[in-house]
């Protein structure tokens, strides 16, 4: 939905009345059947977006905390779904077909929920499938001109001046949670390093609607991949499928450099391939939230996005801000101006500066002796 148009214009034009009209009519019934019992089973959304649920992973792994005996079930979507099922904390990992609410509706229900956690930030189809999913109990943001929030029982104030993580787990404590540092476990095996020399990720391609505006010059990322490459680094290129091809264009212009090409490369190595980098450069996308989230040194490329609210975190993570005092005007992800060149205006210099503040210094070419072979 995020980058179709008129899926969105059909999700708030015909959404929030429905939302509107049956949000009070349900909950009304689920009041009438509810008990004080403990929750069995528990049902969490998150329906796009791998970011989003590297971001989500710790208000999972808080509600793990609040409910240890409960079963609990994420329910993703199709570009989710995959990186969903690494996650420790659910029991079960369903696929919802959006694009199918009735669909979405049968899987809901067929699960017996009893509390059932919404955490969409502004689409409509996901209020509407909980308030038809039988749980016995929902629990949802509010979130400012959404207009989403009438059908929940329990309603949690999205908060704009706050990173997503925290509204993430606000929303599973019911409100005010403490801001601690975030955590969360995934299931991976570490493999072999797909090179010898210890290495530098680099990673030129967000996704997403309108991902152009979020792109960085290619003569950005060679200067930087020499700079990396001055410090004894091979450099690796990471992206999805669709990337391979633009990758080979950017391994051409650093000629004379070690690069490595892994665009497309199995989802399930990702984590190996973080966890032994030196350090990870990105563009604001799903692949910078979990080598911060994993403690890999982390440098982020904030040009459209609010570093705020969607800045890396994690204790050894940079968030490089654009000059442009223009930037940082995507808070739920949709508030595209007319026109803006963010990205522009982040200048080398300061995402070296920030690579070179977070490098290890185990050696005198800035290597970590921590890169071992895997077994």
């Amino acid at each position: 939905m995020r980058g179709n148009r008129a899926l969105k214009r059909l999700d708030r034009y015909l959404g929030i009345p429905l939302v509107f009209v049956l949000g009070p009519v349900m909950r009304w019934a689920r009041v009438m059947g509810r008990s004080n019992q403990a929750p069995r089973t528990i049902g969490v959304i998150k329906e796009a977006a791998i970011g989003d649920t590297v971001v989500l992973a710790s208000a999972l792994a808080d509600l793990r905390k609040a409910h240890p005996l409960s079963k609990i079930i994420l329910f993703a979507g199709p570009t989710n779904h995959g990186f969903a099922k690494m996650l420790a904390v659910p029991d079960e990992v369903q696929l919802l077909p959006l694009n199918r609410p009735h669909q979405c509706v049968s899987i809901l229900r067929r699960s017996k929920l009893d509390l059932l956690i919404d955490a969409g930030q502004w689409p409509r189809i996901n209020a509407l499938i909980s308030i038809l999913s039988g749980a016995k109990r929902l629990v949802g943001f509010k979130t400012p001109a959404q207009y989403r929030h009438y059908g929940y029982d329990d309603v949690v104030v999205h908060r704009a001046d706050l990173h997503e993580v925290d509204n993430f787990r606000r929303l599973i404590a019911g409100g005010d949670a403490p801001l601690t540092t975030p955590s969360f476990d995934i299931n991976y095996k570490l493999i072999a390093p797909p090179t010898a020399k210890p290495y530098a990720v680099l990673h030129a391609w967000p996704g997403g609607e309108r991902s152009e505006l979020k792109e960085w010059a290619p003569e950005n990322w060679v200067a930087v991949a020499r700079h990396v490459s001055g410090s004894g680094l091979s450099v690796v290129l990471s992206g999805g499928p669709g990337d391979r091809a633009r990758n080979d264009q950017l391994q051409k212009q650093m000629g004379g450099i070690d690069v490595l090409n892994l665009a497309g490369n199995p989802m399930h190595e990702l984590p190996s391939l973080l966890k032994q980098a030196q350090i990870v450069v990105s563009v604001n996308t799903g692949l910078m939230h979990l080598a911060a989230a994993m403690d890999v040194p982390t440098v982020g490329l904030h040009g459209p996005t609010s570093a705020l609210r969607w800045g890396p975190k994690g204790t050894r993570s940079i968030a490089v801000i654009s000059a442009d005092p223009a930037s940082q005007y995507l808070s739920l992800g949709f508030e595209y101006p007319p026109s803006c060149n963010a990205m522009r205006a982040i200048h080398v210099d300061a995402v070296i500066d920030a690579i070179d503040s977070l490098m290890p210094r185990s050696n005198p070419q800035g290597i970590d002796s921590r890169h071992t072979a895997a077994h």
